[in-house]
């Protein structure tokens, strides 16, 4: 979401939660996870603490839910 939208959402409704959220590609589930979290802190670091966006933004949301390849993962 555009940093000046949500501050102008945050402005006219103060008490409003805004989350927002990057779209990320699925997670590769059979891999060590260590290298996927710092992937996603590099990726989303710079933008949640972006100035404009710190104002208006009162949380992140991570990935979404996983998709499994079988019927057993």
């Amino acid at each position: 979401m555009d940093a000046g939208f949500a501050r102008g959402l945050k402005e006219a409704s103060p008490t409003t939660l805004i989350v927002g959220r990057l779209h990320l590609e699925q997670l590769n589930l059979d891999v060590d996870p260590q290298p996927l979290v710092q992937d996603y802190v590099n990726t989303i670091l710079p933008v949640a603490t972006d100035p404009n966006r710190m104002t208006a933004f009162d949380a992140w949301e991570a990935y979404n839910e996983p998709v499994a390849d079988t019927a057993t993962r």
